[in-house]
């Protein structure tokens, strides 16, 4: 059975974010707001089902744990295709280690 995709395009619009704005933010759920607040949506990413998991459990540590998955996956790409790896700048923010 063929599988839909998404997060394989997330993680593409993942590295996208990182080279247009040299960092990407993957908040847990209560940090999303605060981010998205202080206009800093355009960096957050996050696994689409991260949501829907999140609202039927109401437990942040599921919601924590698909996006730590969506992280070592991007993490993964960045060093297959690119060479790269990423780095905490503090917070949820990863920017490219240099």
């Amino acid at each position: 059975m063929r599988r839909s995709g998404k997060t394989t395009r997330r993680i593409d619009d993942a590295i996208q974010v990182l080279f247009t704005h040299g960092e990407i933010i993957i908040p847990s759920k209560e940090e999303q707001i605060d981010y998205e607040y202080r206009g800093e949506a355009e960096k957050i990413i996050t696994d689409p089902d991260s949501h829907f998991y999140n609202y039927r459990t109401y437990k942040d540590e599921i919601f924590n744990e698909i996006n730590m998955d969506l992280l070592r996956r991007i993490r993964r790409r960045l060093n297959i295709e690119h060479n790269l790896d990423l780095e905490k700048k503090g917070g949820h923010k990863y920017i490219l280690k240099q």
